[in-house]
């Protein structure tokens, strides 16, 4: 499904029945991909850093749905 230039988490995506079962399908099609990710090695760097008691802070938008 395109999702360009879709303004998803706007409140005039609740004005009316087709406008929520497309922000609904949008929500799902992210959550089912967020499923199949898997960890970057970057995220491996991290978590070991993060292991060693290394990072104090960690600033992210978290757009992939991988903590560390």
């Amino acid at each position: 499904m395109p999702m360009a230039n879709i303004i998803i988490f706007n409140i005039s995506m609740y004005n009316n029945d087709d406008d929520i079962k497309l922000l609904n399908e949008i929500l799902s099609d992210i959550y089912h991909r967020a499923q199949t990710v898997s960890p970057t090695q970057f995220h491996y760097v991290l978590k070991a850093i993060a292991d060693e008691g290394r990072l104090h802070r960690l600033y992210t938008q978290n757009i992939d749905g991988l903590d560390t």
